[in-house]
């Protein structure tokens, strides 16, 4: 019986267990660490893809409500000093579509009010939840995540656009996320070929018919470019062959 008032000896861990419990720990670490990171980064795709559906439904209610009639470039042809102060270009051409397809002023004004928890000049759907360096805003110049896709804008430039233009609507691309690719490695969507970069970009999109999924940016048969998300990827051209890129009744981006 141990007798009471007697000292108890405490046993303390040696320098080589402790160093043993760090280094398993350490190694459990290594272990789940990355997995939780990419649960964590597939989770985020997943928010963004579904933030690309609600800007794909908000496009489609937008057309019902204006006689099928898709977003038109021209409708931003008076607002000469927002347009100015996007990119610090004049108005019309290029710097027209670099405010319509990327600004927050431009097509993403148009069908905010479509967006369930959006207001008519306001909502984060626009921007990725992967995008740690863009902060959401309400200015209209402010350069979103999702973009209209640049060649319907050239095309509505001078030309009609409704949905019965569209050739192939599952399989045409008519919103996706820009200018990089948040979720696999930040790799632009427009890819020169002096860069360097091999990696094919992929971005969530929106197609015309209403579902938004993975896209692969297709490759440029322009030697300069590598991959760019600007044109239709399908029928590769013929001669010049841009009228296939630009033409939404001629071109389309998945399959053949």
């Amino acid at each position: 019986m141990e007798r009471i008032g007697a000292k108890t000896k405490l046993r303390a861990f040696t320098l080589i267990e402790l160093l043993v419990v760090i280094a398993v720990i350490a190694i459990l670490a290594a272990l789940i660490l990355p997995t939780l990171a990419a649960a964590k980064s597939k989770g985020l795709q997943i928010k963004c893809l579904t933030q690309g559906k609600q800007i794909n439904l908000a496009l489609i209610m937008y057309a019902d409500d204006n006689a099928s009639r898709w977003p038109d470039t021209r409708m931003f042809q008076n607002m000469s000093a927002q347009i100015a102060s996007f990119n610090g270009g004049p108005p019309g051409g290029d710097s027209l579509n670099d405010f319509t397809t990327s600004a927050l002023g431009g097509f993403a004004s148009s069908i905010m009010p479509y967006i369930a928890g959006g207001s008519s000049s306001f909502s984060q759907v626009f921007w990725c939840p992967a995008d740690r360096k863009s902060v959401p805003t309400n200015s209209p110049v402010a350069s979103v995540d999702w973009m209209y896709r640049w060649l319907l804008s050239t095309y509505a430039q001078t030309q009609r656009v409704e949905t019965s233009t569209f050739a192939r609507p599952s399989s045409q691309v008519c919103y996706h996320e820009a200018p990089v690719d948040f979720h696999f490695g930040n790799v632009p969507v427009w890819v020169f070929a002096a860069s360097g970069i091999t990696r094919q970009p992929r971005v969530n999109a929106a197609f015309v018919d209403g579902h938004a999924s993975l896209w692969y940016v297709p490759k440029s048969d322009i030697p300069a470019v590598s991959y760019d998300a600007n044109w239709f990827g399908f029928p590769h051209p013929i001669g010049d062959g841009y009228d296939s890129y630009l033409d939404p009744a001629q071109g389309w981006d998945v399959g053949r």
